[in-house]
Order: C-alpha cells, then structure tokens, then sequence
C-alpha cells in the first residue's frame, strides 16, 4: 500500500466522527480481504456504539456540518418558517449525546435537526 494512501488515511481519520453517535474514531483498520483483487477497505469501529465506518466515503465533519446546515436553512424553523436560524452542534454531557440543533433568531424557536 502506498504510504501516501495510509498517511491521508491517517489526516482524514481525525476530522471524521461516526456518523450513528457522533463520537470520535480512532483507530484504523485495513481490510484487504472484503476486496480481493481491490484496495484494502479503510475502516474504523466506534468504541461507542460499535457502527463501522468506511473512512474514504465518510464525510469530515465540516462536510456534514455544511450539508446539515444547508437543508436545515433550505427548510427554514419547523415552527414559524423563518429561514433566519442559528446551526449549532452540541452534546448532553449527561447522556453524551451529541446532535445538531437549530434555533430560530426571529422567534427564539429551538429544534434538534
């Protein structure tokens, strides 16, 4: 495997969170036998719910965070239809539970996306 390939794997594994809990990966796992004849599939389990994670199809949190916020902004406040809404991404420290949440500037209206 080219080191380039495990390198760019390695940057892109830090800026990828599991897309079922949220939770930080960390730790790469090449499976060179799912495609054999292929490129090794670079996968990471969540030590936190368990879901694996392709890490060359997994999109970076930043990517997520722009799409989240452009169908949520697209969609406007699910009560009063402003499109004037505060995206923000927060986690319960109580049940570590980590979610997107909208808050509508015009009426103060909040909602988990």
């Amino acid at each position: 495997m080219p080191s380039d390939r495990l390198l760019r794997l390695q940057e892109k594994l830090h800026s990828v969170d599991c897309p079922t809990c949220h939770h930080t990966l960390s730790s790469l796992v090449l499976r060179c036998d799912a495609n054999l004849g292929s490129t090794c599939l670079a996968l990471s389990q969540c030590t936190h719910c368990g879901a694996w994670v392709d890490i060359e199809e997994a999109q970076t949190i930043e990517e997520e965070f722009r799409e989240i916020a452009q169908s949520a902004l697209a969609a406007g406040c699910r009560t009063c239809r402003s499109h004037d809404l505060r995206i923000e991404y927060r986690c319960d420290l109580a049940t570590r539970e980590c979610f997107y949440e909208a808050t509508c500037r015009a009426a103060g209206h909040q909602h988990r996306i």
